[in-house]
């Protein structure tokens, strides 16, 4: 995947007007700390904690999808496969849907905000910002 719980709260952080839009959600004082202490916290504790969503849908198609498919992938059919691409697909859908619609929507007030000046360029949004006059 490629967002997580850090960066929706870091877009509506930045939304909002806050400087420190990319501080870990539960340490305010962490750009206090010291250049060892923020190495170590973000090399141990939150590179695993920002991937929590992943792990949190892994796990639920682990609960939920491998005991009704786990008996009969002992040979390929597709009414297991087509059980675990319709869960990936629905996945995809589910998160990245929100995801586009929360960096590049219409209707989503992050892009039109602050995210805007970060962000978005207008001609091809893969590429970074440029200053366009018209």
């Amino acid at each position: 995947m490629t967002f997580g719980i850090r960066n929706i709260v870091g877009i509506h952080r930045l939304h909002i007007g806050q400087k420190n839009y990319l501080t870990p959600l539960l340490f305010k004082t962490y750009e206090k700390w010291s250049y060892w202490k923020k190495e170590a916290f973000d090399y141990l504790i939150w590179c695993h904690l920002s991937h929590a969503l992943d792990f949190s849908i892994a796990l639920l198609c682990w609960l939920w999808i491998f005991p009704i498919t786990f008996p009969e992938a002992n040979q390929w059919h597709i009414k297991w496969v087509s059980r675990v691409f319709l869960y990936n697909i629905a996945c995809e859908f589910i998160f990245y849907s929100f995801w586009h619609w929360m960096t590049y929507g219409c209707t989503s007030p992050y892009p039109r905000g602050s995210l805007h000046e970060k962000k978005c360029n207008p001609i091809n949004q893969y590429e970074e910002k440029i200053n366009i006059s018209y």
